[in-house]
């Protein structure tokens, strides 16, 4: 059986986390952060903006964190509708 390398491991853990963090506070997101994007790292928020682009770029430009570890979400504030 394979193993999973170590940082492969505590990358995915580490994004996890966000995840997690994500999906607990996003009413406070939502409130905080209507209609924007958020990047999570090790589940803090490290920066926000309207436009996709910038915050792709702002998670880009963060050369001191890895960057398989951040997490980009968009914090909507109208319902979606889900077709299953």
């Amino acid at each position: 059986m394979a193993t999973v390398p170590d940082r492969v491991r505590d990358d995915l853990l580490s994004f996890d986390r966000s995840a997690v963090v994500f999906a607990e506070r996003f009413d406070e997101f939502r409130e905080q952060y209507p209609d924007e994007w958020l990047g999570l790292y090790e589940g803090e928020v490290i920066f926000h903006d309207r436009d996709h682009q910038k915050a792709l770029m702002e998670a880009d430009a963060r050369k001191d964190l890895v960057r398989n570890r951040i997490l980009v979400e968009f914090v909507g504030t109208s319902p979606v509708t889900m077709i299953l």
